[in-house]
């Protein structure tokens, strides 16, 4: 995860592994990757995180942990044309905290099945997030072998969570992905910034200058989806958002304002990604929400 430096940003000194606050932060829409685990909780703010074919909303309780490698696309949330900032923590840990030797013993089960699922990135809404914080902030504030025993522990707590999702790799694992600039990181900006807009190929490939069909080769091999599917994703996302958010908006208004040209194109592609019409999904939005 990388910050700008809006606001402020505490680091520990390095040891066998980093613990973070972060503290008003925005997200720099940057792919990134690293030669460790990454684990991040928010507190608070809003954004999406991309990894493999899978898009996920960033909100209030999410906790991400992306392993070694992993090709991942943090971006902001915007009001007007300020990014949202963020609060929360971030640890950065390599393999040899967690050796083989640790993980084959018998009481550590759970973790080994969590780190392995973290191996291909994995996220899930956290509970318990208060003793979550107050671990996370012990990490920092702990010195020597309590520090890693620590560590330990608070991963242990992690694996118990419920409910955790394995990002999509389809075709592909997304460490494998050869990145040479960024292109990626602008056209799924653009994309994001401009999808209540009537944009397609044409348009996306010519804000990366690139030739129609050598963007969508490029496109589904970086991504593991086509640039249709991306685009509708997008949407689907921004609708979900505001048929929960914005009650006052009819399904027409919705379907408009998330860039669909008409209502049954929307609703299709809706039903398509959620098994739900957006009046449906409206009705039961008491109900944990569902992800395309």
């Amino acid at each position: 995860m990388r910050l700008r430096e809006k606001g402020v940003f505490y680091s520990e000194s390095r040891q066998s592994f980093d613990s973070y606050i972060i503290d008003s932060q925005s997200i720099e829409d940057e792919l990134k990757r690293h030669d460790h685990f990454e684990l991040v909780f928010i507190e608070r703010g809003e954004g999406y995180l991309q990894m493999g074919t899978s898009d996920v909303p960033v909100r209030s309780g999410l906790m991400a942990c992306m392993g070694p490698g992993l090709l991942h696309l943090w971006e902001s949330s915007r009001s007007g044309k300020e990014s949202q900032s963020l609060e929360g923590f971030v640890l950065h840990f390599s393999r040899r905290v967690i050796p083989k030797a640790l993980l084959d013993l018998p009481e550590a089960n759970q973790l080994k099945a969590f780190i392995s699922d973290a191996e291909n990135g994995l996220h899930f809404q956290a509970r318990d997030r208060d003793r979550i914080r107050a671990r996370m902030r012990s990490l920092a504030e702990s010195r020597g072998m309590l520090r890693l025993a620590r560590l330990h522990v608070f991963l242990e707590l992690l694996a118990m969570q419920p409910n955790r999702q394995v990002f999509e790799h389809k075709g592909h694992k997304t460490k494998r992905i050869e990145v040479k600039d960024a292109r990626l990181a602008s056209v799924t900006r653009f994309l994001r910034l401009n999808s209540h807009r009537p944009i397609n190929r044409r348009d996306a490939a010519k804000f990366i200058g690139m030739e129609e069909n050598a963007f969508s080769r490029f496109f589904h091999r970086a991504c593991g989806q086509s640039f249709v599917d991306y685009l509708a994703n997008i949407r689907i996302q921004k609708a979900v958002k505001l048929l929960v958010d914005r009650r006052g908006l009819s399904i027409i208004e919705v379907a408009n304002a998330c860039g669909f040209r008409n209502q049954s194109a929307f609703n299709r592609q809706f039903l398509k990604r959620l098994g739900s019409t957006p009046s449906s999904y409206r009705k039961s939005a008491d109900l944990e929400p569902l992800e395309p």
